[in-house]
């Protein structure tokens, strides 16, 4: 048994190591045959945390009201961000007037935030569900490419073959 939230991390260190070349053909089979194992359950997760029409027409709002609120770049005038782009950067002189607009945004939409609040719930307990094992396509470790990080490799150790035993030593290995 696996829980579906650690079959979507595996999944995310596939999809990471999809656009890698590796210099063994092996390699890229193995990626792709045990991504397709767990495709169709990714997709099935992936629908369920789909936003509704309304909540997206929240998160449009929303974020509109961010860049009005935002400190500008001086040289474009375009609202700044940080956290690769997730955040606005917004003025501290307009601090006041954003809570205000905040409030007000979040009241008007208050039963599709709270339904994405529960759809959310839901997802999340349905990821700590445990469900059969998939049937990987086990790979060597070799054929991982040498800038693999240690966090990805304890991801997706379901899928690495165990090195074959060495006999030199009484069948022990080293």
């Amino acid at each position: 048994m696996i829980k579906r939230r650690d079959i979507v991390a595996i999944w995310n260190v596939l999809e990471n190591l999809a656009d890698q070349k590796g210099s063994d053909v092996r390699f890229a089979y193995g990626i792709s045959k045990n991504r397709s194992v767990i495709k169709a359950e990714v997709d099935a997760i992936a629908a369920m945390e789909k936003n509704s029409e309304d909540y997206e027409k929240y998160e449009q709002e929303r974020v509109e009201m961010c860049k009005v609120y935002s400190k500008r770049n001086p040289e474009t005038g375009e609202p700044l961000t940080y956290d690769e782009g997730r955040r606005f950067a917004i003025d501290p002189a307009k601090q006041g007037e954003f809570d205000k607009a905040t409030e007000k945004l979040v009241k008007k939409h208050k039963k599709v935030i709270d339904e994405k609040a529960e759809q959310q719930k839901q997802v999340e307990e349905f990821l700590d569900k445990e469900c059969p094992a998939p049937r990987w396509h086990p790979m060597a470790l070799d054929l991982f490419p040498a800038d693999i990080t240690p966090r990805e490799l304890e991801v997706i150790d379901p899928i690495i073959k165990p090195p074959a035993e060495d006999t030199r030593a009484g069948g022990r290995r080293r």
